[in-house]
């Protein structure tokens, strides 16, 4: 099943890790604009070599400082939020 998402706006938090670059694929195969956040420069760099057309913005989604930034950031440039998938989880990566 195909699904058209133009004209939608998707925040993905953790897009940049292994499930959510497979969700940031899907949803820019179905012409969505994707946000996606990322902690480490390291992530970003990996998701941004695959997936060009991504708007990536580090934030840590357990501080609500960062929280609020972030869809500041998405609704200041996008007018609005129509799909959020949050697929932020654990991580094998210690950090400081």
């Amino acid at each position: 099943m195909v699904y058209d998402f133009s004209n939608k706006v998707v925040l993905i938090t953790g897009g940049t890790g292994a499930l959510g670059r497979a969700v940031v694929e899907a949803f820019t195969s179905s012409n969505a604009a994707c946000i996606a956040t990322y902690i480490t420069d390291k992530e970003a760099e990996s998701a941004k070599t695959k997936i060009g057309t991504l708007d990536l913005v580090k934030a840590d989604i357990t501080k609500e400082d960062q929280v609020r930034k972030l869809v500041s950031h998405v609704v200041e440039k996008h007018s609005r939020i129509d799909v959020l998938v949050n697929v932020v989880g654990g991580t094998l990566e210690v950090r400081k």
